[in-house]
Parts: structure tokens; C-alpha cells; sequence
């Protein structure tokens, strides 16, 4: 026991040492980004802007400008180039002031902790007793950030990937409210993709912002799962708007699991929710998850495209490990706004890892049974049979359903205040896929507290519902301020009532 804890505790020393050296090396050679000035043709005549040229295509070049955002231009509108000395970045404070601007001026709070600057966006004004646990709530994401960046420097310690530090600050916007993260997600990504209402949380190569609802940071397994994406293409592994493959993208980011605060498990440990997905997973071929990325940008797909992508990651890590380093650096390689055909990719493959990923998907489930023994890996507790557990709009609610002898649906459960800011006022609803539905109005519940949602029959008609009793049900929440004018309605009786649509 004294002979393992010396050796850790040196292990540790060694590695600290190490990276010290290593980011005082990279901040010393750093050089400033090249950058010219660029006169472009609007529709109201021209603008000039400075901004260092990050790749092209076929009609249409993308500009990085001074925030670290990418501006993708049509090369018909560039007037004239000029060479500049270098980009001026935007410091974090003019940064902090434009997200302000942008997402809701007062409604906007902002912490910088270089090289890490997080917005917390509100659904309403502040009252002076929540201050600050909101001050408190910006420390605690920074302080995340801060956990992510060092096991993600163990991660690439441990497989000999060399970092860059952060040329930009790194933006984490958290949104109180489900609807202003939805209007945001869906301008952000122009609607492309996952539908925003079904999207936690993203990382945009073209804001370079990472994007999450309030509601996920109760746990902050998805920050954690998008703070790996800002760090690839902010800390030297890849090029953004470079063809990265998904699978790999999303690879590495299912690879890193938290419980809280803390991050326990990186791509070289086995994720036990993964491991036990991988053996119900759909059978898609691992020869068409390398090749293409359609799976992981569909909705009905993406849960099973994300766990063949833990699967072959967690594979390459611990059984091609030093193949894996050189293809990841070269990934690096690769220039934005280029293209890669399936054949290229899979082709590209084979050429690192001398073998097919057929091959590998064929052997990955003796190499995960002995890897589950080794590791110790234990079961994933199984949710209660008739339980729901859903978190949505800053609620946590646990629902149980049953019926006796073919009787009306009897539903009861809890419900808990996940907001780590305030007092919220809440409307719960079972619905069911025949139109009918149960609600709770919770009228003001502290942050943090519980209340039990008592029993009662799922029988109330939706609008434009026949109102038959359904075979399954779906969990719904709405949120308000508790003095807001619609949490008020709610008290005088003015319930909201779901639209019909059947539970999928």
C-alpha cells in the first residue's frame, strides 16, 4: 500500500512537471495568426473586415475572425485582399460584451477564467436572493471546464498526442430556458442536423461556442461529452470544418464519463452504459460507420451510430494504440472545406490499422468480455419496472404507471428542482398515446427540493384527442418564474394542455 501510493504520488509529479514544460514550449513558439484585410460586397455596398484565411472550396472561402468564430463567405463577394502583420484577437472582455449584445443584454451574466468564458442566458431578471447562487453556478461551470482540460491532457499524454493551447476563449453558453436554447440551436446550425428539440447540447465549428440547456448541467454529462469536441479543434488534434469522420468525433467524446464534478472514465477505460449498449445495438457494419456520417445526424439513428462509435474508439485505444496516435495525427491533416469520398475514408483506414473494421467489429466482443473482467466493470443498475425518469426543463421527475384488471392508468411519482438558481414553478403531465393525459401544478418549488406528485387517473381528453386510453406515455414539464405572468395563470386554474400527437 505505501509503495503504491509513493508511486503514485511521483507518477503525479512527473506528469505535472511534464505539461508545464510542454505548454511553456508551445506558448513560447505561438505565433500570431496570419491575417489580411478583406473588402467584401454586401447588399447595402461594402465592408471591411480583418480575418486570417482558413480554407476554401469550390465558390466560397471561410474566414476566422478575431472572436475565433468562421465566417464562410462566397468568393464572388471578395473585393480585395490585403496582408496584414497579424489578427488582433477580441479580448474576453469584448467577447463577454458581444454574447451580451447578442443573447439578451441584462438577461446575460458572464465569468472569464482564462482561457474559459462562460454565459449563463435567463429566462428572466434575477431577484437580489439568487444572485448569488448564480454567481455560484458560473464559478462551478468554470471549475468544470477546468476538470475537463486536465483529463483530457492525461488522455493525450497517455496516447502521445501533443497539444496546443487554446488560440481563442473558449465560450460555454448555458441557457436557462428550453425554448431560447432551441431558437438558438436552430440558428445557429441553420436547422441542419438533429432536430434542435431533441439536441442537449452542441459544439458549433463555426461559433466555436459550446451550447447546453441548464437543465443537463444537473448532471453535466452532456458538457462533458461537448467540452471534448471544443477541446479537438481548440487544442491542436483537428482543423475545424476539416472532414473529420464522425465516428471518431464522436468517439472520443463518449469515451470521457463523469458523476458529478468529477470525470472517472477516459476512451482507455470501458463505460459500462456503452459496453452494456453494445450488445443490443442495431448491426450496422463497422465498415459503413467509418465510411459514412448519415447515422449520426438522424434521429432515429444517432443512439446506436454513438455506440458503435464508443465501441470502435474504446477498440483502437487499447488494441492499436500507437496506430491510433498517427491516425489521429492525421487527422490533423486534413484542411477545412475539403471533401473525403467513403471509399477514401474506409481506404484511409485500412492503410493505418492493417485490417478492415468488419474485422475488428467481429473480434470487439471477446476483446470487451475480457476487458469487463479485468476492469471490474459493473452492471448499470437497471431502472424500477413501470418507472419513467425524464429531465426537462429544469426538472427531474420520476413517474410509476400501472392499471388493474384493464382500469384507467393510474399514475403517481416526484418531481425535484434541478435549477441550480432560483425557485421555479412547474406543471407536470402524463400523456398518453391515445390522447389522454394527467397533470401536477407545482406553483413554486426551491432549488434542489422535491415533491411528490400524488396518485391519480390519466383521464382528462386532449384537445382534438379521441381520449381512448393509449398502451404508452410520455412525461412532460413546463417551467415558469413563479411571479411571471403565465406561472400567475397558472395559479388562477389556466393549466396549459398538450397538444395531441402520439408518444413515440
Amino acid at each position: 500500500m505505501s509503495n503504491q501510493n509513493s508511486s503514485a504520488r511521483h507518477h503525479s509529479l512527473n506528469f505535472a512537471t511534464a505539461i508545464g514544460l510542454c505548454c511553456f514550449c508551445l506558448l513560447s513558439i505561438q505565433q500570431p495568426l496570419a491575417a489580411d484585410e478583406w473588402t467584401i460586397r454586401t447588399a447595402d455596398g461594402t465592408e471591411t473586415i480583418s480575418a486570417s484565411a482558413h480554407g476554401s472550396a469550390e465558390g466560397v472561402k471561410a474566414l476566422m475572425l478575431p472572436d475565433g468564430s468562421i465566417r464562410l463567405e462566397p468568393s464572388a463577394n471578395i473585393i480585395k485582399r490585403v496582408p496584414m502583420d497579424g489578427l488582433a484577437l477580441a479580448a474576453a472582455e469584448e467577447m463577454s460584451e458581444t454574447l451580451k449584445g447578442e443573447l439578451g443584454g441584462e438577461l446575460v451574466l458572464t465569468l472569464y477564467d482564462e482561457p474559459f468564458l462562460v454565459a449563463l442566458v435567463l429566462s428572466d431578471p434575477l431577484d437580489r436572493r439568487d444572485d448569488r447562487r448564480a454567481a455560484g453556478f458560473l464559478k462551478k461551470a468554470v471549475r468544470f471546464q477546468q476538470n475537463v482540460n486536465r483529463v483530457f491532457e492525461r488522455f493525450a499524454d497517455e496516447v502521445d498526442l501533443k497539444l496546443t493551447e487554446p488560440e481563442f476563449p473558449l465560450v460555454m453558453l448555458v441557457f436557462e430556458s428550453d425554448d431560447d436554447f432551441e431558437a438558438y440551436a436552430t440558428e445557429a446550425t441553420g436547422g441542419r442536423g438533429l432536430s434542435a428539440s431533441s439536441v442537449l447540447g452542441f459544439y458549433s465549428g463555426i461559433t466555436n461556442r459550446l451550447a447546453l440547456r441548464l437543465t443537463e448541467c444537473d448532471t453535466f454529462e452532456v458538457p462533458l461529452h461537448e467540452a471534448i469536441h471544443q477541446f479537438v479543434y481548440n487544442r491542436g488534434l483537428a482543423k475545424r470544418l476539416a472532414p473529420v469522420p464522425s465516428w471518431w468525433n464522436e468517439g472520443i467524446a463518449t469515451g470521457f464519463e463523469n458523476n458529478g464534478e468529477t470525470i472517472g472514465v477516459g476512451p482507455g477505460r470501458i463505460s459500462a452504459d456503452f459496453a452494456e449498449r453494445a450488445q443490443t445495438a442495431n448491426s450496422s457494419d463497422w465498415n459503413g460507420v467509418v465510411s459514412g456520417d448519415t447515422a449520426f445526424r438522424r434521429d432515429s439513428l444517432a443512439g446506436d451510430a454513438y455506440t458503435h462509435a464508443w465501441s470502435l474508439h474504446w477498440y483502437l485505444v487499447t488494441q492499436h494504440r500507437k496506430q491510433y496516435a498517427d491516425f489521429v495525427r492525421s487527422l490533423g491533416q486534413l484542411e477545412p472545406l475539403t471533401d473525403q469520398t467513403p471509399e477514401s475514408r474506409l481506404a484511409i483506414f485500412q492503410r493505418a490499422f492493417k485490417q478492415p473494421p468488419n474485422e475488428m467489429q467481429s473480434e470487439f466482443p471477446r476483446v470487451l468480455s475480457v476487458g469487463l473482467r479485468r476492469q471490474r466493470v459493473r452492471k448499470q443498475e437497471t431502472s424500477r419496472r413501470g418507472w419513467m425518469t425524464r429531465r426537462s426543463n429544469l426538472a427531474r421527475v420520476e413517474i410509476n404507471a400501472g392499471s388493474v384488471n384493464g382500469g384507467p392508468i393510474r399514475v403517481h411519482g416526484a418531481m425535484k428542482n434541478i435549477s441550480p438558481i432560483r425557485s421555479m414553478s412547474f406543471v407536470v403531465r402524463v400523456e398518453t398515446d391515445g390522447g389522454l393525459y394527467a397533470d401536477w401544478h407545482v406553483p413554486n418549488l426551491a432549488p434542489g427540493r422535491t415533491m411528490k406528485l400524488l396518485p391519480q387517473n390519466v383521464q382528462k381528453a386532449a384537445p382534438g384527442a379521441i381520449g381512448v386510453g393509449g398502451t404508452r406515455f410520455g412525461v412532460a414539464v413546463e417551467t415558469a418564474v413563479p411571479d411571471s405572468p403565465e406561472a400567475k395563470n397558472w395559479a388562477a386554474g389556466d393549466l396549459p394542455v398538450p397538444v395531441f400527437s402520439r408518444v413515440r
